[in-house]
């Protein structure tokens, strides 16, 4: 959904960043990568304001279509400083960066990004998914597979899905 920070943002979910960020508040951390510095599961959650963290959290009861809406205005507010000042700061910042990230994806994975996110709502996650499984088996060539690897990882060991 939304939520969307990075090539791994981006092939795990410009539609579902939200709803993985609403559940990555566990206490473990990753598996290290040699390349890679290790955060713990809830250290990103732990430091959002507690509004934000509420609306993050809220996505998870929606359906696909609520939920797309509510990311967006979570994304609207967020700009607009409803969260504070370093959250507005962060999100003015990401449009940009988004922007580059997109124009540096793999054209297929552009190509599957936009009919998942045109898909409808209740077909939306399914899409993800099969981004998702494509970009572990390296269909969208080896740099998008290991940022997929990392991000499977760190699903795994901070228990989200």
């Amino acid at each position: 959904m939304g939520l969307i920070t990075s090539i791994a943002a981006v092939t795990t979910g410009v539609v579902a960043t939200g709803a993985t960020l609403a559940g990555a508040h566990a206490t473990t951390t990753s598996t290290p990568q040699a390349d890679a510095p290790t955060i713990a599961c809830g250290a990103v959650w732990d430091r959002l304001p507690d509004a934000l963290q509420d609306d993050l959290a809220a996505l998870r009861g929606l359906s696909p279509a609520e939920r797309t809406k509510a990311v967006r205005a979570i994304r609207k507010d967020a700009l607009a400083g409803e969260y504070g000042d370093r959250v507005q700061s962060i999100a003015e910042r990401r449009v940009g960066h988004r922007a580059e990230v997109w124009k540096r994806l793999p054209a297929d994975l552009r190509h599957d990004l936009r009919e998942a996110r045109q898909a409808d709502p209740a077909d939306r996650a399914a899409a993800v998914d099969e981004i998702r499984t494509n970009a572990l088996a390296g269909e969208y060539g080896d740099r998008v597979q290991t940022i997929a690897e990392r991000l499977a990882d760190r699903r795994d060991a901070c228990g989200t899905a």
